[in-house]
């Protein structure tokens, strides 16, 4: 598909300081995707729009607009623009409100309308925006660069007879951005799970939540009302991928003097969060909502049992240690692609290495079902290019995995192995990351081939 070409503009005047021509000068022009947001503003008390330079037009604004439009503007024309908020993944068409105009100022300036991105987002005085045009989407784009928050304390107010306490803001303000939040830790517990829900310490509250909250919607917590908040699930933001949870509620509300609850059975359930596992999390002022991610599971080894007199040998786990598993200990199992695999579609795994390095992940009940001759589907993802910020998570595709006659069990991958185009001898690497409860799989390396 060819783009069109973008070049500067440039106007000329007439002696009653009109505009009289626009044009293009210049070579092509080459947008830097790499770092796009060349507008900032921190927001004032007294803004109401957004004003935009004379200079910030002409360089990062009108250079990717067709010259007819561009002309429009400059003659004094007030142009619908579309606008998208990055934020919240959100699209607006040029019908939306949000309004381009110039203004009749000494500067030249130009002004943008986006209050009710403001409001939307409950921009405060300090906060830092960021703007640019898309040339390929004729777009503005829009996100929070960073937040000005303020932590939060208990007040003794004595103007009546029986002393309240009010929820102040105290202390210097904190520029937060995406990378300087505090984060928490946490272990499952066993209650956690039974109500579908994490508990979080009144101390925690105060350190890691609420001074990232504004006054209103913190005194509303504190007063014990319950909160619909937003949730992200981060666990697999490194493979390119971040549940947002558009269609689930989330609600938080405080239990006692000292702690508080987030309701989440369903980030429970998609999960398979257990007893020890650690997770983290925290609230993005940025975007307004928690994220969570999944650091490290508790997983146990699975045994047959060898009950004296019984006929049958039950998958049961084992007492000793807990595996405990995060990102810095996956463990691929090497492996040589032979002309079986090719022409059978499967990658064939022993039954050690299923019992050492892929059932210990698993739920005991999905592995007793998979020993006792069950067809599991399963997700595969293939990370070769992984370092290049490649993922293939082959999202409608299914696998399945099964126990062969032979005990050793079975991998049916057919669309992996065209689409990695493997030949005999091959090396690949696979594991199961009980993180995201999936096989990942990574091409090693290529056998030679000799004339």
């Amino acid at each position: 598909m060819a783009y069109p070409i973008w070049r500067k503009k440039q106007i000329s005047f007439n002696s009653e300081e009109e505009v009289i021509e626009v044009v293009e000068i210049g070579s092509p022009l080459k947008f830097d995707s790499n770092n796009p947001w060349k507008i900032k503003k921190t927001i004032t008390p007294q803004l109401l729009n957004l004003v935009i330079s004379h200079s910030e037009t002409f360089d990062y604004i009108l250079p990717y607009w067709n010259l007819d439009n561009a002309k429009q503007l400059l003659n004094g024309d007030m142009k619908g623009v579309a606008m998208c908020d990055v934020i919240n993944d959100t699209k607006y068409n040029q019908d939306a409100g949000f309004i381009f105009w110039k203004l009749n100022n000494h500067d030249d300036d130009y002004s943008l309308s986006v209050m009710g991105l403001f409001n939307t987002h409950r921009l405060g005085v300090g906060d830092e925006i960021g703007l640019y045009w898309h040339p390929r989407f004729q777009t503005f784009m829009f996100t929070i660069l960073s937040k000005v928050c303020r932590k939060k304390i208990f007040s003794v107010n004595n103007t009546t007879l029986v002393g309240t306490r009010v929820l102040i803001e105290t202390g210097p303000a904190q520029t937060i951005h995406s990378n300087n939040m505090m984060h928490m830790t946490k272990k499952i517990t066993s209650q956690d799970i039974a109500f579908g829900e994490l508990r979080i310490s009144s101390l925690v509250m105060f350190d890691c939540i609420l001074q990232y909250w504004n006054l209103e919607l913190a005194t509303s917590l504190v007063n014990e009302n319950v909160e619909r908040v937003g949730l992200w699930d981060a666990t697999e933001k490194n493979y390119g991928r971040t549940n947002r949870y558009k269609d689930v509620s989330f609600t938080f509300r405080k239990l006692s003097r000292d702690e508080y609850s987030l309701t989440c059975i369903t980030l429970i359930n998609d999960r398979g969060l257990g007893v020890d596992d650690v997770i983290g999390l925290c609230w993005n002022p940025i975007v307004s909502k928690f994220i969570f991610k999944l650091i490290s599971k508790v997983c146990r080894k699975k045994t047959f049992s060898n009950t004296p007199g019984a006929m049958t040998r039950e998958l049961i786990e084992t007492t000793g240690p807990a595996i405990i598993f995060d990102l810095s200990n996956i463990r691929y199992l090497g492996k040589f692609i032979t002309p079986q695999n090719i022409a059978q579609g499967t990658l064939e795994i022993s039954s050690f290495q299923t019992s050492e390095y892929i059932l210990p992940y698993w739920k005991l009940d999905k592995a007793k079902s998979l020993v006792n001759g069950n067809v599991k589907r399963v997700g595969v993802w293939d990370v070769t290019d992984e370092k290049y910020g490649r993922t293939n998570r082959y999202e409608d595709v299914s696998f399945t995995f099964r126990k062969l006659d032979s005990l050793d069990y079975s991998l049916s991958c057919i669309a992996l192995i065209n689409d990695q185009g493997l030949g005999v001898d091959d090396e690949i690497g696979l594991c199961w990351n009980p993180i995201i409860s999936k096989f990942e799989f990574k091409l090693i390396s290529r056998a030679v081939l000799i004339d």
